[in-house]
Formats: structure tokens, sequence, C-alpha cells
């Protein structure tokens, strides 16, 4: 069940009224494409990460999550997956850039090399687009400030793999959030930013 908070703007209520009552990607993504919203709308989500960017949940529920990601200068994600997710992703503020990759098969199903396929600059306002089928993205703040992005994942994403292109090797973590409808969490254990980072 998702929680309801009451400072949720219009313009974030609207988005979510909207991707409620959607099924087709295709008119999800030109939803969240053509949405109002904008960095007031994000204030209160506002939350940063010491040594990797902040992940924090906007709203949750059984069919989709939505996450501000938070980055600071030069801060950059690993290679990753996305699970069994559709991953939609819009620059709120800033300047993004998005490299993808793929990961190669041997004859014998396992895997082999990760390759690089392109790489854009996502600038405010623009939005991208990614799930396993494409292939692997890393994200990297480009911008001389702090960056902001908004993420929807459908469903909500709980678990992805990083890859290393140095030796070819995955690994699986578990995704946790810096803050949940505004409100900072203080993590026991390994949070997020050190999943990322060892």
């Amino acid at each position: 069940m998702s929680k309801i908070v009451a400072a949720y703007s219009p313009n974030v209520s609207k988005l979510i009224s909207s991707l409620s009552n959607s099924q087709s990607m295709k008119i999800i993504y030109q939803i969240i494409e053509t949405s109002s919203i904008c960095v007031e709308d994000i204030e209160p989500y506002r939350h940063f990460e010491t040594s990797s960017y902040g992940r924090n949940l906007i709203y949750g529920c059984s069919q989709f999550e939505m996450i501000l990601i938070c980055w600071k200068p030069e801060q950059e994600s690993a290679i990753h997956d996305h699970d069994q997710s559709d991953c939609i992703m819009r620059c709120i503020s800033g300047k993004l850039e998005e490299t993808r990759y793929i990961q190669t098969s041997c004859e014998d199903g396992s895997a082999s090399e990760i390759k690089q396929v392109n790489s854009k600059i996502v600038r405010e306002g623009d939005v991208t687009y990614i799930n396993n089928d494409i292939g692997l993205h890393k994200i990297r703040n480009i911008n001389e400030g702090v960056s902001f992005a908004l993420h929807v994942y459908f469903p909500g994403i709980r678990k992805c793999h990083i890859f290393n292109t140095e030796d070819n090797s995955k690994r699986e973590i578990m995704n946790s959030f810096t803050s949940e409808y505004g409100v900072k969490k203080n993590k026991a254990g390994m949070g997020y930013d050190e999943y990322w980072n060892n």
C-alpha cells in the first residue's frame, strides 16, 4: 500500500494520479515528459549522500515508485541493470551524462565482455528510458553544481546488479533510500552509497 503525503505539490499529485491510471509505457513516457513538475515541487525530497548520490522515495505503490535522485558535482553511479523494471528518467535540474552498455554472451550462454554502446547528455527537461532488454547504463553528474533527476520504475525496483568492466563481473545489491516521503532515514549497517563504492 502506498503512503499518502499531504505535502505533495499539485504537480506531483497530478503526475502520480496520471501514472496510476496509465498502462502503456508509451503513454507513461509522454506523461512524464510533458509533466509540469519543477525544482520547487521536489524541494521536500532533496537529500544527498556523502560519497554517492541520494535516492529519495517520493511515492511508492504496487504498480510503480517515484524516486528523486540527487547528485553532487562529479558523482556517478556504477554500471547497473534494472532487474525486472522499466526505468524512465527525467532531468529536473542540472546536467547529466548517460552512458549505455550491453553485455555480450558466449556460445555456452555465459556472460562475456561489457561493451559501451553510446553516451549522451541529459539536460533539464530531457527524458530517457531503459530496461534490461535495452541494456545497462551509468549516470554521471557533469553539471558544475548539483543535479536532480526524477526516476520512475515500473514496478518498483528492490535490487539490481552492478557491473565491473575490468573483469566483466557483476554482483547483486539491494536498493535502499536516503529518505522516504521527505523524511531522512538513519540507516543502520551498509547504506546505498557504501554498496556502490565498495
